[in-house]
């Protein structure tokens, strides 16, 4: 047993401007479902699954503004479990911006009212995919389609100023089933406050209810990080380089 053994990715937050905008396009382009609203939370998942694989929370223009030059959050990738949904998404009318074909499928990268680079699809491996042309493509929708029937965040790529500190922030890591890819970027908000852009917020983890979170606060800090525990010793949170928080919680219903 590690210190990251049974600790699960549950879903990456993105600060957005306008809730209902954003809602709409993640449902319609995306085929998500809207499990829970919550103050100004939207939670996403599965049509079939029902589990929360991603999340918005929004935050108005008077108190959070748009990134200048590139955001942290470079890119998502998306992987549906079933090929034919994404044709069936793409039948209903979505205005991707890239199509590319796999060896099952379509696969389409989309951006997000907030300039957020979205990729779907359905291979064993994404970096196959081929770009192909729209024109003179016709689309099969599944009958009595609704959306995602499940998908998982496969990976989240990050913009980072400094490429070599954000590598050792992330080898510390090293253990947990899910950690972002890194490409180093310059820009003046790669390294602005959490609170202060729309942008990706945290990414949030789940622990095992007994799990050791003095255990996880001594490493961290041994390791020169600074950490928040609270007092009920079931939320810890840790921010990586570019001060995206990395959020490690007990586990709680939706």
């Amino acid at each position: 047993m590690t210190l990251f053994s049974g600790i699960t990715l549950v879903t990456p937050v993105l600060r957005i401007n306008n809730r209902e905008r954003n809602t709409e396009f993640y449902r319609k382009n995306l085929g998500f479902k809207v499990l829970k609203e919550e103050n100004s939370q939207v939670f996403f998942g599965g049509h079939q699954e029902k589990l929360v694989r991603f999340s918005i929370e929004e935050s108005p223009s008077m108190r959070v503004r748009a990134v200048e030059g590139p955001k942290k959050l470079a890119s998502v990738i998306i992987k549906a479990e079933d090929p034919k949904e994404i044709e069936s998404l793409l039948a209903s009318g979505v205005s991707f911006s890239h199509l590319f074909k796999g060896e099952k499928g379509y696969a389409y990268e989309i951006l997000s009212p907030e300039n957020d680079v979205i990729l779907l699809h359905a291979e064993n491996d994404w970096t196959g995919l081929e770009e192909i042309s729209r024109e003179g493509l016709t689309f099969s929708s599944l009958p009595n389609f609704q959306g995602l029937s499940n998908f998982t965040i496969e990976q989240l790529i990050l913009n980072v100023a400094d490429l070599p500190e954000s590598q050792a922030f992330y080898k510390k890591l090293a253990g947990l089933d899910f950690l972002p890819d890194l490409q180093e970027a310059q820009g003046e908000d790669l390294k602005a406050a959490e609170n202060t852009t729309w942008d990706l917020e945290f990414i949030e983890y789940h622990v095992p209810a007994d799990y050791d979170f003095l255990a996880l606060k001594t490493y961290f800090e041994e390791a020169g990080l600074s950490v928040y525990l609270d007092r009920g010793q079931r939320v810890l949170v840790v921010s990586d380089p570019s001060q995206i928080e990395l959020w490690f919680s007990k586990w709680k219903e939706y």
